[in-house]
């Protein structure tokens, strides 16, 4: 009994398989892709030390590093001697855990040293490669990076304060420019630690005069890393002008701001890369000219399935932004508001099992021709405000229309419902429409569509066959009339002198608007 009890006690102080222990190496790749071993320094602390590179002679590492704060739930706390030795690196980042850093841990080549360690502690001379043996000093050629308000105590503090320049970071909120690889001057801002975002105050953090492809960075300053596309990063383009025709996202960013490319009408080609994961509403809110979006499909939350030209959530199939060239798949089970605002679109077809055009889905578009599904139960406020749709067939399970669902829309002739029971709407839902357009309802409903609020503002209101088809015996509406121009707004409802390029707004003498697109 004796003997099983001190084979039980002695099990209990081993390791279980799978237990890390002190002395264990493990490795883990950086988000550069640098394979680095660390070796386990206290398991009651679930500390580590940073002991070198793991990367073979068939694959050198020669690129950049940032050591990261915590891997595998450990702390990195200190960086083990020699563990860069030999090695030629370009910037290399010191996380803010480290307490220590042993001898030659860096006696190598690099470009930078970027630390964020806020009180640094004196080094051995031996940390540092470049020893002058005139002066009898380690000159350190490479450029040291360090928190704001600490360049004094690293010009202090021995073993930094042998780099021949030490330079603060900037601080967060801070502007700058950078270039792209077409040398284009790009503003960003600084977002955290060691991160940028493409920014600007007033939506030109990419300059008007650029024409073709912008490729954006991966990092600006060759130090901070794009994470983000600010709201209204670029240009209003109001006048047409511009040429941008791509704009290349890296696959640092991980979130697309509200509004980026508003008004780049310029815009024709888009590639969502597998890092964003964050798009916030209308990115390319009347960019008239975009026509294809793909998503990376090893994207993890979006996707364009079906060569769709759209972003779709993956796990709710829910679609939320598109293009002048998007269809929507029979697997799209919802569609987000303002999502084709402002776009060239011209016809579309709502599948089966969507149930909500949602607000301003269609506002302002080009939109002409679309085909609503039996399973539609609801059309929003403003969802094809002053679109071009010639004729509209609105299913009989709609149940509710919100306002000025199709205000201004003046290109309708043709308002087909197949509502058995009609409901009262708001009366500005067909303002723009009422005079132009003859309302067609099913057989037997005339007299109650005539006495439905918003419906009744109809002046034609016309019974279908039984079969539910327009009669054919049905005079054609009288033809317009020879109006003139008297009044011409921009999409803004702001009144301007002449039409110009894009989308205008015109009342006519005889108190009718117009929609007119000027190439």
């Amino acid at each position: 009994m004796k003997k099983f009890f001190y084979f039980v006690l002695l099990m209990s102080l081993l390791p279980l398989s799978g237990w890390s222990y002190v002395g264990e190496t493990f490795y883990a790749e950086t988000k550069e892709g640098a394979n680095l071993a660390y070796e386990v320094t206290s398991e009651e602390k679930s500390t580590c030390t940073v002991i070198g590179l793991d990367d073979g002679y068939d694959n050198y590492y020669d690129g950049s590093i940032t050591i990261p704060a915590e891997v595998n739930e450990y702390t990195v706390t200190a960086i083990g001697s020699w563990a860069f030795e030999g090695r030629s690196l370009d910037v290399i980042v010191i996380p803010a855990t480290v307490e220590s850093i042993g001898g030659g841990a860096f006696y190598c080549s690099f470009r930078k040293i970027v630390s964020l360690i806020e009180e640094p502690f004196d080094l051995d001379d031996s940390f540092w490669r470049d020893y002058d043996e005139e002066s009898d000093t380690y000159t350190i050629k490479g450029e040291l990076i360090v928190p704001s308000g600490t360049t004094v105590k690293y010009s202090e503090a021995e073993g930094w304060k042998n780099f021949e320049s030490i330079t603060e970071m900037m601080p967060e909120g801070m502007v700058f420019t950078d270039k792209s690889i077409e040398g284009v001057e790009i503003s960003f801002r600084i977002n955290g630690i060691m991160t940028c975002e493409v920014y600007s105050d007033y939506g030109k953090a990419i300059p008007g005069e650029v024409q073709g492809v912008v490729t954006i960075p991966e990092t600006a300053c060759g130090l901070y890393t794009v994470t983000a596309i600010a709201d209204n990063a670029c240009e209003y383009d109001l006048s047409g002008s511009l040429q941008i025709e791509e704009i290349i996202i890296p696959e640092t960013v991980t979130t697309i701001g509200e509004d980026f490319c508003m008004y780049l009408r310029s815009l024709k080609r888009l590639f969502i890369p597998r890092s964003v994961v964050e798009i916030k509403r209308t990115p390319f809110f009347f960019c008239e000219g975009l026509e294809s979006i793909v998503v990376d499909e090893n994207n993890p939350v979006f996707d364009s399935r079906e060569n769709c030209n759209a972003i779709i959530y993956t796990n709710n199939n829910h679609m939320f932004v598109g293009c002048k060239n998007t269809f929507i798949p029979s697997s799209v089970t919802s569609l987000e508001g303002f999502m084709f605002e402002g776009l060239a679109i011209k016809q579309i077809t709502i599948p089966e099992g969507i149930k909500k055009i949602p607000t301003r889905c269609f506002y302002l578009s080009l939109l002409e021709s679309i085909t609503l599904p039996e399973s539609l139960e609801v059309i929003e406020s403003n969802a094809f405000d002053t679109s071009w749709l010639t004729s509209i067939r609105i299913p009989k399970n709609v149940n509710s229309i919100d306002a000025g669902a199709f205000y201004n829309c003046t290109e309708l002739k043709s308002v087909v419902s197949m509502i058995e029971e009609p409901f009262s709407i708001w009366y500005n839902t067909f303002e723009g429409a009422y005079d132009s357009a003859t309302l067609y309802v099913p057989k037997g409903t005339e007299a109650k569509y005539q006495a439905t609020d918003g419906w009744k503002l109809f002046n034609r209101i016309v019974e279908l066959d039984a079969d539910g088809n327009i009669p054919t015996e049905i005079d054609e509406m009288p033809a317009e009339t020879n109006a003139t121009a008297k009044e011409c707004y921009n999409m803004n409802g702001q009144r301007i002198g002449s039409e110009h390029q894009g989308l205008n707004i015109v009342r006519m003498s005889d108190g009718t608007v117009k929609k007119v697109m000027n190439q």
